[in-house]
């Protein structure tokens, strides 16, 4: 059965041990309450790369890597430049426990590892607690209970939303592989998140946050040469300010790309001449002796131009949107698999078919800023900031993560996750969504749990429009499978959604569910696919 109108995604049967990619939603701005779960929208979801500030001390905290013991979490809270943190008195605990909520549970510095009972914490400063009196110079808020001492557990936690009656309440555990948990790491300064970041695995060639410095913190050595720019606050930590004679050379050295995508921040001070925020060493910004000649990201009568033309300079594709003054804008643009793109603040401006390849021959390196003095138009007076090279095309998806910062916490929502996803918000739903990378279904299940979320729910075709448009992975990655919570696992042939929703709405592909044409070979839960 196929109710509402049809739309590019199909569904079809899959055995829940097959890898497939997860699309999985979390509840938002409302709070709703499921079956299993309730999450509350005043507390903010937080990432392994999310340094956040407790104005009340002026310390930092963020959390380590999921899964590992406590010996690991303190090790990798140490390479941080911290400790698994100490919780001094209630105000701490309290806003640990808003801050990290979707943690679950964490390691704390809190350990009688050195003495049974004799409860320090691991900076020495927090006061201590001894197990047989009950009582101690250290705040503590154990569950009921706690610590049990259980098999040796010397290692405190904190869990969410209880524990043992107490709200973010305290157990102790031991450090094995069937204990694992993320940490929550306290320092006195936060780490550049980019410090321990795989670039590569993004294809991301060159990468210039502009915090400051114009080093290329990727370690590929593209780094730059600043010339009058002042530093300022940017769209993310630091920027650079352009004065119109001002500039940064970016001396890259990344030449034989088939395809390359540019991206970066920008905000304009004046919109009366034509001033480009990035260029090539002269007039255009980025040159290659190829099919194509140059992309021209320029304003124009209070417009943001993205022409691309040919080597005899007609061209390719042009586009005008409108922009302000005093406002940050992202621009991603580039050519791969025989596209030329742009896209202005995550939304698809350009998508032209040309055949040909780059010739990097008689190609110079990027300034931003100044141009030259026989184009003074084309001069730059604003600022720039994050300015990025990928050795491939960025999918829709992506220009949109590198143009948003959902949480707020001066990190693109490109860069947060591993698998290259982040939480999308449908306006629709007020839901968020996300992909993961391939894993079976009852593991896709579990890590959705796991993170808050269950496998998504498609209520009607508007859902599942909005869906294809934004995980279009048709277009990104050549067609891919997606886990959704649409099952019969536990009665053959009666589907069901994981959080127990009507399924009122359905989008079968033709054929579909047909159990693999064997009762046996248990298909039993749904796939979404685009075929076209």
């Amino acid at each position: 059965m196929r109710i509402g109108k049809s739309t590019g995604a199909r569904l079809r049967a899959g055995r829940a041990l097959t890898d497939f990619l997860l699309l999985f939603a979390m509840v938002g701005v409302t709070l709703q309450i499921f079956p299993s779960q309730a999450i509350e929208p005043s507390r903010e979801k937080s990432t392994v790369f999310d340094w956040r500030e407790n104005t009340q001390n002026g310390h930092w905290y963020r959390l380590t890597e999921p899964d590992l013991s406590w010996l690991e979490a303190e090790s990798q809270a140490q390479s941080k430049g911290g400790h698994l943190v100490t919780i001094n008195d209630a105000t701490e605990q309290e806003w640990i426990y808003n801050h990290f909520a979707d943690s679950k549970r964490i390691w704390i510095g809190f350990t009688d590892m050195g003495q049974e009972g004799h409860w320090t914490w691991l900076t020495n400063d927090g006061g201590i607690w001894d197990a047989t009196a009950m009582s101690g110079t250290s705040y503590t808020n154990w569950g009921v209970g706690e610590p049990n001492n259980n098999a040796d557990e010397d290692y405190a936690l904190m869990v969410w939303p209880d524990w043992n009656g107490v709200i973010g309440g305290w157990t102790d555990g031991k450090d094995s592989v069937g204990n694992r948990s993320y940490g929550l790491i306290e320092a006195t300064q936060p780490t550049p998140w980019y410090n321990e970041y795989d670039f590569a695995s993004k294809g991301v060639v060159a990468y210039w946050p502009l915090d400051g410095t114009a080093e290329d913190v990727t370690g590929n050595g593209n780094d730059g040469i600043v010339v009058g720019a002042t530093p300022t606050n940017g769209m993310f930590g630091g920027s650079y300010h352009f004065d119109g004679t001002s500039y940064i050379d970016l001396n890259e050295n990344y030449s034989g790309l088939n395809e390359i995508t540019y991206s970066l921040w920008f905000k304009a001070e004046v919109l009366a001449a034509h001033p480009e925020p990035v260029g090539h060493h002269g007039r255009v910004p980025f040159r290659h002796r190829g099919n194509f000649a140059d992309h021209n990201p320029s304003v124009w009568s209070n417009r943001m131009s993205v022409s691309i033309h040919d080597l005899d300079g007609n061209p390719y594709a042009d586009t005008t949107l409108p922009i302000s003054t005093q406002a940050w804008h992202h621009l991603a643009y580039g050519y791969g698999d025989g596209i030329l793109f742009a896209y202005l603040d995550g939304e698809k401006v350009i998508d032209e078919p040309r055949t040909g390849s780059i010739d990097w021959s008689n190609y110079m390196w990027t300034r931003i800023g100044y141009h030259s003095s026989n184009y003074e138009f084309l001069n730059w007076i604003g600022e720039v900031d994050e300015v990025v090279v990928f050795n491939r095309v960025i999918s829709p998806y992506e220009a949109r993560l590198l143009a948003s910062d959902a949480n707020d916490n001066d990190i693109a929502d490109f860069w947060e996750d591993p698998a290259g996803s982040g939480w999308i918000e449908n306006p629709t739903t007020n839901h968020y969504y996300r992909l993961t990378t391939p894993m079976n279904w009852l593991q896709a299940k579990e890590t959705a749990e796991n993170w808050g979320g269950y496998l998504v729910t498609i209520n009607d075709a508007e859902e599942e429009t909005w869906l294809d448009a934004t995980f279009n992975y048709a277009e990104a990655r050549r067609a891919a499978d997606m886990w959704i919570g649409f099952n019969d696992i536990q009665v053959e042939g009666e589907w069901e959604w994981l959080n127990g929703e009507s399924a009122l709405y359905t989008n079968w592909y033709s054929g579909e569910p047909n159990d693999g044409g064997d009762p046996e070979s248990s298909e039993d839960a749904a796939v979404m696919n685009y075929f076209r």
